[in-house]
């Protein structure tokens, strides 16, 4: 997965260019940044705000997580709570983990579809926390299902032995985007063994640098955020 921390764009400084012709929706935008400027240097309210309920910070540098160009959607509920299965007996075919569905929805770039043969597909990194208290060894299986068009990804598959904990990330690969734009997603899970449980604390979606169109010679490389010609 092609993961971009870099290239961000400043704030446009002709934005601001003095003697150009205004309006006022120019001058709320500048008024605007003008107040979150302040806001972040001096870690104070600006001056007449009542309230200052979001704070601001660098997510690549500082604190906070990085958030990534070819990021499309995900979730990271911390160590402990997160989508859960549990069952006594075989789960053999993966469920969704949620009874909200989509469980999750993802923003995908509308021209993927149209502009790139395949056709493409998203990946997914999950830290799952898989146990196994059953007899045998039991393998443990994800699956994410484009819910929209109804793709299933392709199946990761986990072995994990008997009496024991792994806690990892996983891959899955194959995860469909369907018409791009607004995709609604499900988390599937299950395992073949007896007594398991599933617990998945975090899974970021993003497009892949290995997304490459075919018949056009066009393509999409996430990992330089180079785009169509």
């Amino acid at each position: 997965m092609g993961f971009v921390t870099s290239g961000w764009q400043a704030l446009k400084q002709t934005v601001y260019q003095i003697g150009r012709p205004g309006r006022f929706t120019l001058a709320t935008s500048i008024f605007h940044n003008l107040n979150g400027l302040f806001e972040a240097l001096t870690g104070k309210a600006a001056p007449a705000a009542g309230v200052r309920t979001v704070v601001g910070h660098d997510h690549s540098l500082h604190d906070g997580y990085p958030i990534y160009r070819s990021y499309v959607g995900g979730f990271d509920t911390g160590e402990t709570v997160g989508y859960l299965l549990t069952s006594v007996s075989a789960v053999a075919t993966p469920v969704a983990l949620s009874d909200k569905s989509p469980s999750l929805r993802c923003y995908i770039n509308p021209a993927i579809t149209s502009l790139l043969a395949g056709p493409p597909t998203l990946e997914a990194k999950a830290y799952v926390v898989l146990t196994n208290t059953g007899g045998t060894s039991s393998d443990f299986k994800f699956v994410l299902r484009n819910v929209d068009s109804g793709e299933n990804s392709t199946t990761t598959t986990e072995t994990v032995s008997s009496g024991t904990t792994v806690s990892k990330w996983i891959t899955i690969s194959g995860i469909g985007v369907g018409n791009g734009g607004w995709q609604g997603y499900d988390l599937l899970g299950g395992f073949t063994g007896t007594n398991g449980n599933i617990l998945v604390t975090a899974c970021i979606i993003a497009e892949t640098d290995s997304t490459v169109a075919a018949s056009t010679g066009a393509k999409y490389d996430s990992s330089t955020a180079t785009t169509r010609p």
